[in-house]
């Protein structure tokens, strides 16, 4: 006699799928989730318990997510909202309430974050490509010539947990700017007793204003890290700098640059950091 299918063991097995060896591992994992019996006959009674299974496996992940982007009932075509939640940012938490009614996106693909540079506050923001300013990326919304956009739009959902760096463990902070960029670069903040090594500049494409300057530093020094000599900006190459410092409180870090008539020139920054 062959062995019976799946869906034949099922058909006379009924009970629930509560003992079934394949679902129950799997209902243990979600703490007691409610899945359908397999006897329910009534017309559509698996339809509507199979929503009911799937809304509340959405209602455990939002739990967990620390935001993410949806379709609000009160959102026009070209809108979206983005759930609150409470996120962790280097170390500490920072809470964002939510926003609705974002947008206008515009046709093509939008980007949304959430701007998380000073760690003190989270702010939607979107735009036609990821900031340079630190971020966390929460998704892409692919936005049509006409009509709405459709949750199959959504490229990424969910984005990455908010980096919260682990004590002792170094990480990278780089800052890429070029000619026309703005005097002030944002590198984002540290956490309170880390260790802060400007690495490098590096130049890839030559500025070339009179007399263009780079320093990082912080709102009590300017130049803490790299003072205006340390690298030629006028110079392709990379310059290795060591100007360690250490920072008792959570500290913004910045950048100044002047162009000084640059209509040429890209470079980047790369500090380390050892929280």
């Amino acid at each position: 006699m062959s062995k019976l299918t799946r869906e034949e063991i099922e058909e006379l097995g009924g009970t629930s799928f509560t003992n079934d060896g394949y679902f129950g591992g799997f209902i243990a994992a979600l703490n007691g989730l409610y899945v359908p019996g397999k006897s329910v006959s009534e017309n559509g009674a698996h339809f509507n318990a199979m929503v009911n299974l799937l809304a509340e496996i959405g209602d455990r992940l939002t739990a967990v997510m620390p935001a993410f982007v949806y379709k609000d009932s009160g959102d026009t075509d070209a809108q979206f909202s983005v759930s609150a939640g409470t996120i962790i940012v280097r170390g500490k938490e920072v809470t964002f309430a939510g926003a609705t009614a974002q947008g206008a996106l515009t046709t093509g693909t939008n980007y949304i974050w959430l701007n998380v540079s000073t760690a003190a506050s989270a702010t939607v923001g979107f735009g036609t490509s990821w900031p340079a300013t630190e971020h966390i990326r929460l998704a892409t919304i692919v936005k049509p010539g006409s009509g709405s956009w459709k949750s199959a739009n959504i490229t990424r959902l969910v984005g990455a947990q908010a980096f919260m760096p682990v004590r002792g463990v170094p990480y990278t902070i780089r800052r890429d700017f070029v000619f026309d960029t703005s005097a002030s670069i944002d590198f984002g903040a540290v956490p309170a007793g880390a260790i802060v090594i400007p690495k490098l500049v590096s130049v890839t494409t030559a500025f070339d204003g009179s007399a263009p300057t780079i320093k990082v530093g912080d709102n009590g020094n300017d130049d803490r890290l790299i003072i205006t000599g340390d690298a030629d900006l006028t110079s392709t190459g990379i310059t290795a700098i060591d100007r360690p410092h250490h920072y008792t409180s959570e500290t913004v870090i910045t950048g100044t640059y002047a162009a000084d008539s640059s209509a040429a020139g890209a470079a980047s920054v790369v500090l380390e950091v050892i929280p």
